[in-house]
């Protein structure tokens, strides 16, 4: 995984998350956590910003 994308997941705090109906989201829209009937999984990830 991109260093900076590792960056951002590791000094993501649980009061910095952003939460809504389609998911989580740490950092600035970096990447991007879903849920569906299968349960959790990587949404989307952004790689350039």
């Amino acid at each position: 995984m991109d260093p900076r994308l590792r960056e951002v997941i590791a000094n993501s705090a649980f009061e910095t998350i952003f939460v809504r109906d389609k998911g989580l989201m740490l950092g600035q829209g970096e990447v991007w956590i879903t849920y569906d009937k299968l349960g959790f999984g990587l949404g989307a990830i952004t790689l350039e910003r």
